[in-house]
């Protein structure tokens, strides 16, 4: 079975290393980084089959990237995250191309599931 590439970009460690423990057991290849232009740098170097990106992001927008990583990987699905969602980024992210747009709770739902003792069955 061909494994697919998934990247998440997000300043946040903790963000980062909580999703990189659960890939991890599920066995998924990934690769993180916390900046936009990092992400830029990797997608135009290497396939990706999922990005999962953070809107605020301290030296850009991650709603500036989808059309980026879109005009050099066009199959590649966007899923763009935050905790401090709007309507409008919401549309302009799907109207951008992003696959879905996340809001709210996003890092609290992943706490709750994820902490040691946590673990059930969705």
């Amino acid at each position: 079975m061909v494994q697919g590439r998934l990247l998440i970009i997000d300043d946040e460690e903790r963000l980062r290393s909580l999703l990189a423990r659960l890939l991890q057991l599920e066995d998924i290849h990934y690769i993180h980084c916390p900046r936009c232009s990092d992400g830029t740098f990797f997608t135009a170097k290497h396939p990706v089959d999922v990005v999962l990106c953070d809107v605020q992001l301290p030296e850009d927008n991650g709603l500036n990237l989808i059309p980026k990583i879109k005009t050099i990987q066009p199959d590649t699905e966007i899923i763009m995250i935050t905790a401090f969602g709007t309507h409008p980024d919401g549309v302009k992210a799907i109207k951008h191309g992003a696959f879905d747009y996340i809001t709210t709770g996003f890092m609290d739902v992943m706490k709750d599931f994820f902490y040691p003792g946590n673990i059930r069955e969705l």
